[in-house]
């Protein structure tokens, strides 16, 4: 058999998640309202921020189930998420507005990807992470500033994430040998 139990069980999942998103009657634009709008009754920017790493963390979870699929459902995430941001965006007249939430999510899911998903690393992503993504250092300023719509919403913090998987990366290698 070409799938095991835990990719049917994931794809399923999968199926049943896209299955409550297309069940609206309008469904192109409240597809990009529902991935980006439903935890938006978290005032907290912060309670937002661990519920985005709380996703970020169960996605990466779920690709390491399925490694060589992997980069292929995050780019299809990534694709999605500018999308729906860009859709969004426009509908709110905002170039980037706080109540998306999937660029953080898809970023954080980069921080971990392929790393082990123990607390240090969570933790140690999580506050590097955000560091990046409030401060802007560099190319993900260039990023933030540069790029228009949905890719731009989605640019700053996919750098972010390549940065800190890299930081963890070096760390887990330095201190682990």
């Amino acid at each position: 058999m070409f799938f095991s139990p835990k990719i049917v069980r994931l794809l399923g999942t999968v199926g049943f998640t896209l299955g409550f998103y297309f069940w609206d009657p309008p469904w192109l634009t409240n597809l990009a309202r529902k991935i980006n709008l439903w935890p938006s009754f978290f005032k907290d920017s912060t309670i937002k921020g661990l519920l985005c790493v709380a996703l970020g963390v169960l996605l990466a979870w779920g690709l390491s189930l399925i490694p060589w699929w992997s980069l292929l459902v995050l780019v299809g995430l990534m694709c999605l998420g500018a999308w729906a941001s860009d859709r969004e965006a426009r509908r709110l007249g905002q170039t980037d507005p706080s109540v998306i939430v999937i660029d953080e999510i898809v970023g954080m899911a980069v921080a971990l990807w392929g790393l082990p998903l123990n607390w240090g690393t969570i933790i140690a992503g999580f506050i590097i992470f955000r560091a990046l993504d409030i401060r802007k250092p560099g190319p993900i300023r260039w990023m933030d500033q540069k790029i228009r719509g949905g890719g731009g919403i989605m640019a700053d913090d996919l750098a972010a994430g390549i940065v800190v998987n890299l930081v963890l990366r070096a760390a887990l290698k330095i201190f682990n040998g």
